[in-house]
């Protein structure tokens, strides 16, 4: 079977505060989820500047903590299968600084049978 890799979803965020910001999408298909894009800048100075990614509200095993403070393309150290029918959900964690938050954009990558 042929693999391509494929943005699987693009989150928006503006002016989110820790907390506030689970997002999520649903996955039809089955998918290897490789990657994680961010472009963004934050307010408030916060200390940390992170997210973790769930499947069907389960951390993803080296899908947490992941870096925003430097806009990148973070290969996740273990590949994560999550299967059609899932949600991949998205958790912003800021703190430290005054009032932090945080606008961007958040992209998925990752493999699905073709």
């Amino acid at each position: 079977m042929k693999e391509r890799r494929i943005c699987i979803a693009v989150f928006d965020f503006a002016a989110i505060s820790s907390g506030n910001a689970a997002k999520g999408v649903y996955v039809p298909d089955n998918v290897l989820l490789t990657h994680v894009s961010s472009f963004g800048a934050d307010a408030g100075a916060p200390s940390v500047q992170t997210i973790d990614l769930q499947d069907d509200g389960t951390d993803i095993t080296g899908a947490t903590a992941i870096d925003l403070s430097a806009n990148a393309l973070n290969t996740l150290t273990t590949p994560a299968s999550v299967a059609a029918g899932s949600v991949i959900e998205i958790d912003l964690n800021l703190s430290g600084g005054t009032s932090p938050t945080w606008t961007g954009q958040i992209a998925l990558w990752g493999f699905v049978d073709e």
